[in-house]
């Protein structure tokens, strides 16, 4: 949908009433929560009746390797 904004915004309004940011935290969150986030979205999108995809939404490892490849909570 990051492609649709328009379309994106109307249905974080009809799913969720509010607009939904893809960032919607500013703090940094441990892989245990980050994982319980996913879980929840991805209940509340099949909710829906709204295919996952499962390559877009992979399951979070409790292991991190700490490679600092860009995650939110990455030094860099």
């Amino acid at each position: 949908m990051i492609l649709h904004t328009r379309e994106y915004a109307d249905w974080c309004d009809t799913y969720a009433g509010h607009f939904v940011h893809h960032v919607p935290e500013d703090r940094a969150v441990d892989r245990a929560e980050a994982a319980e986030v996913r879980n929840r979205t991805v209940q509340a999108i099949m909710g829906q009746g709204f295919a996952v995809d499962d390559a877009l939404w992979p399951a979070l490892s409790a292991e991190c390797n700490q490679c600092h490849a860009g995650c939110h909570d990455s030094p860099k």
